[in-house]
């Protein structure tokens, strides 16, 4: 599923010397009703500028203050600063703009596979320029230095790294980059990588020992092999329907010219999405596909077709009943004569990938930003922070690496301002799958009341509304949080950006218009509403001027305050008769308007 919704972003930073407020310069705002994301593109100016000329009696913090970043910020674009406690006047600093104030962060990619695995290790947030020490170790434990790389002008590293061949089966790796300057220390870990076995070959040659209750010819299902080369390759089976509980079976390997069935990714946790590709199958022809447990249980889930060159390519997904440590497979055969099939390489089920961790992704042709932020339900602004190197976000270099950060729980609403009774949007992002999250409205940094709990879905993500209350003041700040309660009461774990409350603004005069103003019984006419509040319902009537009404309906008005209907004149209308709609909004603010009379006339 895509999610497409655009919020916009406040950044503020206030301390009791000075107030810098970071102005937005660019925000696009996309509202997609139906879908389920948030995709921000947002941009940040420092209020120093680029850069800061060093004064008599300045300190690191101070500019840092001044300047509404970080020290570790300001440390990371200057790594000529290497004692930060002796600055000297006329010193030219750089300044991070605020988009660039982000964590030290590293990601690595495959997440899983076997001992001696090669890892592209890609890296964000370091000083610029500067030599990062490389190390790698089993989670928990000590790691193990293997050289250093340097950032380049963007803080970002791109190397690689070899997983030990000592590493075993089921333990989880982890690579780790440092920098050391002066008394800050730049520290990212990356992903976890999840070792696993040795596979065996679907493929090859291998022995079996008979169960209670085999057949060669479920032996032969079994292991997708012909029966006439089981048999072959067993002449001491006489029976092909009588084996003996312990009894040795030789599998032969699958004959030279077999059709070739492989699966990419070979590991990852339930719903992985795989590559599954056949060579050497029939040109033309459909090819049934089934999914399972190797040497359990297979079921068929699709189709595919191969093309003249006899090769296919489709998509399959790991289902979620698949178990951590389940080698799966992927058997592929035609429908119908000549009768030919492959059963793919092993896939093996990994635990599932910890939400908070970043992920690498490879930049495939026709991808944007905004399509790579959807699916991992992470935000434009996100992805550009972690990957400073991104100059056009709708122009992606096929095969460039792209950090995914892990969510963190993120509250986000919009619009950022209005006055009381304003209906906000409320999404929220990181939070566990398919759990309950409460939510509260809040206009102080400790106080809020309770406004209910949402469901997240299988992404963490969820999306409700809510009203600023009428209560609410000009001037004060609302926001909405999110509650863990236990027994002692309710701790805040994530605040939404700021909802400013602004003076409510003298609603403008609804118009009524009808269209023609006069015509035979029967004429069709148009309506239209304006000036009314958006997004309202509005209760309308139509009927003889001065009398009972005889429609009585509702609609909608648009996110301007418009609304438009058609209505038609009774055959039955009388010469001489005077016809009006009237429309009130239904909800708060209570405002009606009429229309002017249609006049029934004569042929």
């Amino acid at each position: 599923m895509k999610y497409l919704y655009f919020f916009p972003q406040l950044y503020r930073k206030f301390n009791p010397y000075r107030v810098v407020v970071l102005i937005l310069l660019i925000q696009t705002i996309l509202l997609n009703a139906g879908s389920n994301d948030f995709i921000i593109d947002a941009f940040a100016q420092s209020p120093c500028g680029d850069t800061y000329i060093v004064l008599p009696g300045d300190t690191i913090e101070e500019i840092a203050d001044l300047c509404g970043t970080t020290v570790d910020a300001i440390l990371k674009i200057n790594p000529e600063i290497t004692d930060p406690d002796n600055l000297y006047p006329g010193q030219i600093i750089r300044i991070p703009d605020a988009e660039s104030v982000v964590d030290t962060i590293i990601a690595i990619a495959p997440a899983c596979g076997i001992p001696g695995t090669s890892l592209l290790v890609v890296g964000s947030g370091f000083p610029v320029n500067t030599n990062v020490q490389l190390s790698i170790g089993q989670k928990g434990f000590d790691p193990v230095e293997i050289g250093g790389t340097t950032s380049d002008e963007f803080g970002r590293i791109d190397t690689s790294a070899i997983l030990p061949s000592s590493a075993q089966p089921g333990t989880l790796w982890v690579v780790t980059g440092e920098i050391q300057i002066s008394s800050a220390k730049f520290i990212g870990v990356s992903n976890e990588f999840s070792v696993i076995p040795l596979a065996p070959n679907p493929n090859a040659g291998t022995t079996y020992i008979a169960q209670e209750g085999d057949t060669l010819i479920r032996i032969a299902v079994k292991f997708n092999r012909d029966l006439e080369s089981l048999l072959a390759a067993n002449p001491q089976v006489t029976e092909i329907n009588q084996l003996n509980s312990g009894q040795l079976i030789y599998i032969p390997p699958q004959e030279p010219g077999t059709p070739l069935t492989t699966v990419n990714p070979k590991c990852g946790p339930v719903e992985t999405e795989i590559q599954v590709s056949g060579t050497g199958f029939p040109p033309v022809t459909t090819i049934n596909l089934s999914m399972g447990q190797y040497l359990v249980s297979y079921e068929q889930v699709g189709t595919t077709s191969t093309n003249p060159s006899r090769t296919f390519q489709t998509q399959l997904t790991i289902p979620s009943t698949a178990q951590i440590g389940e080698y799966w497979v992927v058997i592929a055969g035609t429908r119908s004569f000549p009768n030919v099939g492959s059963t793919s390489n092993i896939f093996i089920i990994t635990q599932p990938k910890d939400p908070k961790e970043p992920s690498l992704y490879i930049v495939k042709p026709g991808d944007t930003l905004n399509a790579i932020a959807a699916e991992y339900t992470q935000t434009v602004a996100s992805l550009l922070a972690v990957n400073p190197q991104i100059s056009n976000p709708n122009q992606l270099d096929i095969g460039e690496k792209i950090i995914i950060p892990g969510h963190r729980k993120t509250i986000l609403i919009t619009p950022i301002s209005g006055p009381q009774l304003t209906t906000i949007q409320v999404g929220g992002l990181g939070f566990p799958p398919f759990s309950a999250v409460t939510l509260g409205l809040s206009r102080d940094t400790v106080i809020y009341s309770i406004e209910g709990a949402v469901t997240t879905d299988v992404n963490g993500f969820f999306r409700t509304d809510y009203i600023i209350p009428f209560s609410a003041q000009a001037g004060e700040i609302w926001t909405v949080v999110a509650i863990e309660s236990d027994a002692t009461g309710g701790e805040i774990i994530a605040r939404s950006n700021e909802f400013t409350v602004t003076s409510q603004q003298p609603l403008l005069q609804p118009i009524l218009t009808i269209w023609p103003p006069a015509g035979l019984p029967g004429t069709a006419l148009s309506i239209v509403g304006s000036n009314f509040p958006s997004n309202h319902e509005i209760l309308y009537t139509f009927g003889l001027e001065g009398e009972s009404q005889l429609i009585s309906s509702t609609t909608w008005t648009e996110i301007n305050g418009t609304f438009a209907i058609d209505l038609f004149i009774p055959i039955s209308a009388e010469i001489g008769e005077g016809w009006v709609v009237t429309a009130e909004s239904i909800d708060n603010p209570q405002i009606s308007a009429i229309s002017p009379v249609f006049l029934v006339v004569e042929p």
